[in-house]
């Protein structure tokens, strides 16, 4: 049967799950403090959507969404592949940058599908929520000039 409820959760853990895997991933190759400043209140607040969407599962008895470990070594593989080059940190801002813009944009569309398929009100408002975040994070990094 098909949960709308549990299918949003799922993407928003997992998607905060997967957002704080590529920070840590990254973290090592940045040198410009903006940029690991930045970086560090991006993972804080995606581990914030991580344990509020935790929070929910548990209020909702919801016990089979986990962060797969395929999806950690895809994360991870993936930064690896992309920072091969040692870029510097204005590419390491924009690999960050089309990632939020992604993930936001798959947000949207999940909340657009979801909406009106009795998805429960606060689960659509912390995908809002993040989805907002992962915007403006990625307008932020699209304007700051990390050299």
């Amino acid at each position: 049967m098909h949960d709308p409820t549990k299918e949003l959760l799922k993407m928003v853990y997992v998607g905060a799950k997967s957002g704080c895997e590529a920070i840590t991933a990254m973290e090592s190759k940045i040198k410009n403090e903006q940029l690991r400043r930045d970086t560090a209140a991006q993972l804080e607040a995606y581990s914030g959507y991580a344990r509020r969407a935790e929070s929910m599962m548990n209020e909702k008895n919801i016990t089979d969404i986990g962060f797969p470990l395929m999806n950690k070594l895809t994360v991870r593989g993936g930064v690896m592949m992309e920072t091969m080059g040692n870029p510097d940190d204005g590419e390491l801002a924009r690999l960050l940058r089309v990632s939020s813009k992604e993930s936001a944009n798959r947000m949207r569309s999940a909340i657009a599908d979801l909406r009106e398929s009795g998805c429960d009100k606060d689960v659509l408002a912390l995908a809002q929520s993040m989805m907002s975040f992962e915007i403006a994070e990625a307008e932020h990094l699209g304007t700051t000039k990390y050299e």
